[in-house]
């Protein structure tokens, strides 16, 4: 999914929200309410149907197998998917028992945000066990089981599902996107409805798997802001939205809006989206370029790789990732592309532990019988963001394009900026194998 396409779905996504207001139970005549026996007043109380706005509350027609709450913070995403997994335990009858996953980033999301959430809500007269060593919650009367998942484990095999409660996909690890995979097709068990899933997330920064789904046709997307939810404190609000107005971060944590990038990113998305390539033509000269982690100790940071080349002014980058990868592992990968795309030189930047990144390639290529290739030391000297300033114009100039897609240097490329607390490897092998290229940009 490129931006353009996203952009068409997005307006039909906008086209199709419904109304929102004010829940059952702020609508009813207080007369009517004080006229309920109290049995009546405490089941009308814990009916999702009585509590939600119009806008939280998903039918149970066969037109959706996802449904995805895309908002602002404090809308009230949460309870919106709470109440759908009570109204699915309230159908569910001993003779066909049913599992439901409940997905967060961590366990601990799992029982202190999702099932708190739940358990609050559910009439006292719902009988359920919680197995905390299996990280369970099992309801008798039912026949459902809810199971915990943490998105640390990106595999989801065994269980047979009738749904999921997925709590901010773009915060699972490793992006998300194998658990996902798995997820979905645990979800096969039949019943009155579809198995179905329901996301509960804040916009992502970047094109990624959650704005796909949103894309696919038996996808429902809920979208809202802040402010429609009635039950925040005002003044609360009011302060949030004067501190993050006219930012990026507060149209997409506060109004829930997709706005790709961050505030005072070098890259754009739209610039790198708008001169993206399928094949790179001819090239001048080919670097593979390697930001090596600054130790060749297991648990060291993530490697950046990139190879790119140059012709008459333009770079192209062909190949990227960034890994947590051991020395002879980056080594070889970078041979590979060299190999692959004729590099002439390899670019790497001496880090703390003196000359291992030179001795690691130059090992590795001895090891495997190779063509030796000259290895150039780049050395940074200034801030990070100096360093990668002409590459940022020469991304908004048209003069930088990636072949196909790199999600991982792309995600990079488009949320560091210099007040960030992180350096991303791929960004400096970009920046190191361009500075080369170009001679330092004198041919740029």
């Amino acid at each position: 999914m490129d931006l353009a396409t996203w952009h068409t779905h997005e307006q039909r996504i906008d086209a199709q929200q419904t109304p929102d207001g004010a829940p059952l139970l702020a609508r009813l005549p207080r007369a009517f309410v004080d006229s309920l026996a109290p049995v009546e007043a405490l089941a009308l109380a814990h009916d999702p149907r009585a509590y939600l706005r119009p806008r939280q509350q998903l039918t149970t027609d066969g037109a959706w197998l996802v449904a995805v709450f895309m908002a602002g913070r404090g809308w009230g995403k949460s309870l919106a998917a709470a109440g759908w997994v009570i109204g699915e335990i309230l159908r569910g009858t001993p003779d066909r028992p049913a599992d439901f996953a409940l997905v967060a980033p961590t366990i601990d999301d799992c029982w202190g945000l999702q099932w708190r959430t739940i358990k609050a809500l559910i009439s006292p007269w719902v009988r359920y066990i919680e197995r905390a060593a299996r990280n369970q919650v099992v309801f008798p009367d039912h026949g459902v089981t809810l199971l915990m998942h943490s998105s640390e484990v990106t595999q989801y095999r065994g269980p047979n599902l009738r749904g999921a409660w997925c709590e901010e996909p773009v915060k699972w690890a490793a992006g998300g996107v194998e658990l996902w995979k798995n997820l979905r097709l645990a979800l096969r068990v039949a019943g009155l409805t579809p198995p179905r899933a329901v996301l509960t997330t804040t916009p992502p920064r970047e094109l990624n798997w959650t704005l796909g789904l949103c894309c696919e046709p038996t996808t429902r997307v809920v979208r809202g802001t802040m402010r429609d939810n009635p039950t925040l404190d005002s003044r609360a609000v009011d302060a949030a939205y004067r501190a993050m107005a006219g930012t990026i971060e507060g149209d997409r944590e506060l109004n829930g809006r997709v706005v790709l990038g961050t505030d005072g990113a070098l890259f754009r998305l739209e610039d790198l989206e708008a001169h993206r390539v399928q094949e790179a033509p001819s090239l001048t000269s080919i670097v593979v370029s390697v930001d090596p982690a600054q130790s060749a100790k297991r648990d060291a940071d993530p490697v950046g790789l990139v190879c790119l080349g140059v012709t008459s002014g333009h770079l192209y980058v062909l190949e990227s990732c960034s890994e947590r990868l051991e020395p002879a592992a980056w080594a070889q990968r970078a041979i590979d592309w060299a190999e692959r795309y004729r590099a002439g030189r390899f670019v790497v930047e001496p880090t703390g532990s003196g000359s291992y990144p030179r001795a690691t390639l130059e090992a590795q290529m001895r090891i495997g019988g190779l063509m030796r290739r000259p290895i150039t030391e780049s050395k940074a000297k200034g801030s990070k963001a100096d360093r990668a300033a002409p590459l940022s114009a020469a991304a908004a100039q048209g003069r930088l394009h990636l072949v196909g897609r790199h999600e991982q240097l792309e995600r990079e490329l488009t949320t560091w900026h210099p007040a960030a607390n992180f350096s991303p490897g791929g960004l400096d092998a970009l920046v190191h194998g361009a500075s080369v290229l170009t001679n330092n940009w004198r041919s740029l």
